[in-house]
């Protein structure tokens, strides 16, 4: 059965390792520090989708607060 929850910065950091650069340019991935304390301000959630104990997928998601958007995605 799959399990989807919430990513320790273990786990963060070891994904961002293997596969985000494999599964991103270099351009669009931020440094891990910044990951990191985005996730720690509540700003950044990193989910993972396990089956088993393996890892089958990820998500990385970025928060913006209520009104704002990101001129770079308009």
């Amino acid at each position: 059965m799959e399990e989807l929850r919430e990513l320790t910065a273990a786990e963060i950091e070891a994904i961002y390792e293997t596969c985000l650069p494999l599964d991103f340019p270099p351009e669009e991935i931020k440094p891990l520090a910044r990951i990191l304390s985005m996730k720690d301000e509540g700003k950044y959630t990193a989910l993972g989708i396990y089956a088993e104990g393996t890892l089958l997928g990820y998500a990385f998601l970025s928060q913006a607060r209520f009104g704002e958007t990101d001129e770079r995605i308009v």
